[in-house]
């Protein structure tokens, strides 16, 4: 029998070896490797996870001791034969383990059984990302075009209106689009409409009619506050302007007079002006008479009900919104078997919503029992209720098997449940041990920290009568923390841990000075610079480079776009694509690229483009960029690592794209890399991306002095019932609403609690990253220094006075570490000589004979719109003039119309003719790779069937004075498109014409070998 079980790995302790301990020992006592699925929430511990166990059972196989030894920690008697059987069905099997996150085991399932899960449209396709963005902008298109009625697209609107009101300021189109980014998923996941804003909230507490009421009410407050005693003489005047406020006020201003005068002292002791007594201090102390404490609980609760009303129908409006963009979405994505992660999510819990899914995933959960015997969750303090939902089913088949011959192991950290903000959902824990009976094992043994980085997190995060003093009960009760000690491994490593007090406004300043002096770089030592919010990440990462350090920011970045030189190579792109793009040019030749531009290919603006896009053409663009940035001279170590990520992305577009310089700036604007950071390399990362990581040094270089909870963040209320099924939730109303209504109070509480055990554990994930040294800057004690905040929590933890308010261990420490050679910077390397196999030509870049084109005579996108209405042209009756828009390319079109050369080009010819518009090819030809696009191309056949004469239309918006001119500047790419027709339809009668708008007029080319040119 195999035990169910649950390790509660505290930071450090080694998470990783448990789970392939476990997943190896499953394999040497005989389970099929496809029989056992292990969920993650990162595709980089998924690959840690299959590289560990090839790793443990390789080297059992080598060594009969180790083979023991390992045998013994996975409870298994296993020899050096067994380890290497099970290394041999490992590898064997391991395409068909499952080693993932939750959302690719989700999208696997959808895909195998969207039959039986309802999926109806023939196919699933996961989309994600820009392609989902675009998606949910294409039906937000349908919806307010044509995909409603006039009276469905009008309540849409109005329930929008609603559902967004005091939000005016924003464009429409990007309101929209947020909008539904922010509630689509949430939607999903409560299907419930009373939920929405509903009766179960009115049950609670009702919503009142405040002009109804307020006579009364007032009538009754003014004789209850008769009978107050004032201290002061001030105090009556207050009491006077607080009934004058409260006779002016209207629910739709949502009490923004609360917040000062006699109103907002007393609402400071709500609980005692609750409990029918209070002394309120305005001014002077006064009591408040219980008769006075009744009459105000009345009228300031109608006032929270009447104002409550406006959140209630945003919500409600919010739905309405929701379901009728779904309806859509549903017909042109669900059920076209296009869905979004979200989507996927919500049908692998919709078992729980009705019977009839429930009927459908028994099926699918009968075929995956079979499957799949062993389940394994990682990270389990990040799992949401909708990934519970989605595998609950499986892990309870599993782990209630009654022959004992499956097994589910959790492996999580309470203290490490640092994404509450997108579901992830601590109380998991309690009630899937409670529900298994599981045996929950903790891991206090840190494999990672050293002696003194530990000595600092025992003495903050164990310390319970601090965090008692600070935060609320519920919260520190659920704290499951037991004292961190270092492994025999990292038992004697010199390190250390301090806390520093730093004025907020030199904290950067002292963190230069910091990493000066340990040398990270030279002493081989890897550094990580943790912040709480995203724009302090680019703060930081700005002043240690421009200090000279090498700096990585956490995640994926565009080296396009966060660095001088790719942003001027973009803008450089941008200008060769289109010559009358201004601010491009503008930005270019005001940047150091000018004189390197006018150097290589000449100070007139005209020539540089042509010569510069010549050579970018025909040397590509990779080459290009190597020759800007060799020639632009000495770049920092962050810019020449930028430079050269930029060539090699320039190389990859080039064989991606069709190798324009157009495709080069679509490549660049949308292109990210990973940042891999080498020794040495400082890495600044918010403490949230830190999970998972480890570094010999970690510095907090500004620990939040913020009050916990911080009440500007609760955006919505939700209520939940014992289980996690939401009862309710709706738009947060002004806090004192919250905070007079006691059903609502009650919710904001539990948030309350939330929030604060989740910036617990932020402040524990932040000082468990060190291995060596642990440097922590809080800023200097202010006034309210008993507030709820991470960095009172550690100053009190602390309790020292001056600069230094605690320290462990050596702070000379680093200088035991080796120092490495200095390595220069590697020079920019030169690129070879593109070799491609073929040569590659587009007659359209082809340059013309004498070296020269044409000025345009519009703008790129004139000229874009005269083709595209060309385009749309089939066969016209002669004289018949089309519908054209009223545009410069309109105009343009209709001129050459009425010239009767012109409209001669779309009337048909006699006999059968083949009309072909916009004809992209590719050929070879004498071993050369052609590409093109033919505007417009007639192919006349003979009785068989066969092309017996081509007629090849190439339209021209160029300013030109003369058909010869234009001949001239377009004769070999023309030329090159008969050339290629020739071969492709076997037919030498082959007659080309350039159509100008300009002229206007029709010049037939005669080809090369012919008599002349004629127009």
């Amino acid at each position: 029998m195999i035990s169910n079980e649950m390790i509660l790995a505290s930071a450090g302790s080694g998470k990783t070896y448990q789970l392939s301990n476990r997943i190896a020992g499953l394999v040497l006592r005989g389970v099929e490797p496809r029989r056992i699925a292990a969920l993650t929430f990162t595709r980089k511990a998924a690959g840690e996870f299959a590289d560990a166990v090839v790793e443990k059972l390789a080297i059992g196989a080598k060594d009969q001791a180790v083979a023991r030894r390992l045998g013994a920690e996975m409870e298994v008697a296993a020899n050096q034969a067994a380890f290497m059987h099970g290394l041999e069905q490992w590898v064997g099997e391991l395409p068909r383990v499952f080693l993932g996150t939750l959302d690719s085991f989700f999208a696997r399932v959808v895909r195998g059984f969207q039959y039986e899960l309802g999926v109806t449209g023939g196919s699933f396709e996961l989309v994600q990302g820009p392609a989902l963005v675009v998606a949910q902008g294409e039906v937000l298109a349908r919806i307010l075009g044509d995909g409603l009625g006039a009276e469905e697209r009008a309540g849409f609107v109005e329930s929008f209106k609603r559902a967004t009101f005091g939000r005016e300021e924003q464009r429409v189109s990007e309101l929209i689009s947020s909008f539904v980014g922010s509630w689509h998923g949430r939607y999903l996941e409560v299907l419930d409409a009373e939920a929405w804003g509903g009766t179960r909230v009115l049950e609670l507490v009702g919503v009142d009619d405040w002009d109804l009421v307020k006579g009364d009410l007032m009538a009754e407050l003014r004789r209850a506050m008769g009978q107050v005693e004032w201290t002061d003489k001030r105090q009556d005047g207050a009491c006077d302007a607080m009934f004058e406020m409260l006779e002016l006020f209207t629910p739709g201003d949502g009490g923004e007079a609360f917040k000062k005068g006699l109103l907002s002292k007393i609402l400071e002791n709500w609980e005692d002006v609750e409990g029918g007594s209070a002394v309120v201090k305005f001014q002077k102390e006064f009591t408040l008479p219980q008769v006075a404490c009744e009459s105000l609980v009345r009228t300031v609760r109608s006032m929270a009900r009447a104002v409550l009303e406006g959140p209630l129908t945003r919500t409600r409006a919010i739905r309405e919104v929701m379901h009728a963009y779904e309806a859509h979405y549903a017909r042109s994505m669900r059920e076209r078997g296009r869905m979004s992660f979200a989507d996927v999510k919500s049908l692998m819990g919709e078992w729980a919503c009705h019977e009839e899914a429930r009927l459908r995933r028994e099926l699918v959960d009968f075929r995956l029992d079979g499957r799949f015997d062993h389940w394994l969750l990682d990270e389990f303090q990040d799992t949401s209720r909708t990934d519970w939902r989605g595998v609950e089913p499986l892990i309870d088949e599993a782990a209630m098997d009654p022959e004992g011959e499956k097994s589910v192991f959790v492996v999580g950290d309470r203290k490490q449940g640092i994404y509450a903000w997108r579901g992830g959902d601590v109380g998991l824990f309690d009630e899937v041990v409670r529900r298994y009976r599981l045996e929950a094992r903790a891991m206090p043994v840190s494999e990672r920290s050293g002696p003194d980085v530990l000595a600092l997190v025992n003495a903050v995060c164990g310390d319970r009568a601090v965090m008692q003093s600070l935060f609320p009960a519920d919260a520190v009760a659920g704290w499951d923390f037991e004292e961190h000690v270092p492994s025999e491994r990292v038992r004697d490593r010199t390190g250390y841990a301090g806390v520093w007090e730093v004025e907020p406004a030199e904290r950067l300043e002292k963190l230069g000075d910091l990493l000066e002096e340990i040398e990270p770089r030279r002493r081989g030592l890897s550094c990580g610079v943790l912040v709480r919010e995203n724009k302090e990440v680019l703060e930081a990462a700005d002043v240690l480079r421009a200090r000279g350090f090498e700096v990585v920011e956490e995640g994926k970045r565009k080296p396009a776009s966060d660095n001088s030189f790719g942003v001027a190579l973009l803008d450089l792109f941008r200008w060769l694509a289109n010559p009358e793009d201004r601010f491009a040019a503008t930005h270019v030749w005001m940047s150091p690229l000018a004189a390197v531009l006018e150097s290589s290919f000449g100070d007139e603006r005209a020539r540089c483009w042509e010569a510069c896009h010549d050579f970018g053409a025909r040397q590509g663009w990779a080459r290009l960029a190597e020759e800007l940035l060799k020639q632009l001279g000495v770049f920092s170590a962050f810019g020449q690592r930028r430079g050269l990520e930029l060539v090699r992305g320039l190389e990859e577009a080039a064989v991606l794209d069709d190798g324009s310089a157009a495709a080069m700036v679509q490549f660049l604007t949308g292109w990210e890399v990973e940042q891999a950071a080498g020794a040495g390399v400082i890495q600044v990362m918010t403490i949230h991306k830190s999970k998972g990581l480890g570094f010999d040094v970690v510095v907090v270089p500004g620990l939040s002095d913020g009050k916990i909870p911080d009440l500007s963040r609760l955006k919505v209320l939700e209520k939940s019932a014992p289980g996690g099924k939401l009862e309710w939730l709706s738009q947060a109303p002004p806090g004192w609403v919250s905070q007079v209504l006691p059903a609502l109070h009650e919710v904001v509480d539990e948030w309350s609690v939330g929030q604060c055990y989740e910036a617990m554990c932020l402040l524990y994930v932040a000082l468990t990253r060190a291995k060596r040294a642990q440097y922590v800057f809080l800023p200097p004690a202010g006034k309210d220094d008993g507030k709820a905040s991470l960095a009172n929590w550690v100053r009190q933890c602390c309790g020292g006075e001056g600069d230094v308010l605690a320290e462990w261990g050596a702070p000379t420490w680093f200088r035991e570490s080796t120092v490495q050679e200095t390595e220069a910077p590697a020079p920019v390397p030169d690129l070879p000589p593109l070799a491609p196999r073929r040569e590659r030509l587009t007659p359209s870049r082809v340059k013309s004979s004498t070296g020269t084109r044409p000025r345009a005579g519009s703008g790129m996108q004139v000229g874009q719109e005269v083709h595209a209405l060309f385009e749309q042209i089939g066969w016209l009756p002669p004289g018949k003039i089309p519908k054209l828009p009223r545009s410069q390319a309109g105009a343009m079109v209709e001129g050459l119309l009425r010239d009767a050369g012109g409209h001669s080009v779309f009337e048909k010819p006699d006999g059968e003719v083949d009309l072909h518009r916009e004809q992209g090819f590719e050929i070879l030809i004498d071993g050369k790779w052609m590409s093109g696009v033919i505007d417009r191309m007639h192919v006349c056949r003979d009785a068989d069937g066969k092309a017996a004469r081509v007629e090849i239309y190439d339209f021209k918006t160029d300013r030109v004075e003369s058909a010869e001119e234009l001949i001239t500047a377009y004769r070999e790419q023309v030329e090159a498109y008969a050339e290629a027709m020739q071969a492709v339809l076997g037919t030498n009668d082959i007659h080309c014409w350039l159509v100008s708008t300009a002229l206007p007029s029709v010049c037939e080319m005669v080809l090369t070998d012919t008599a002349g040119d004629e127009c």
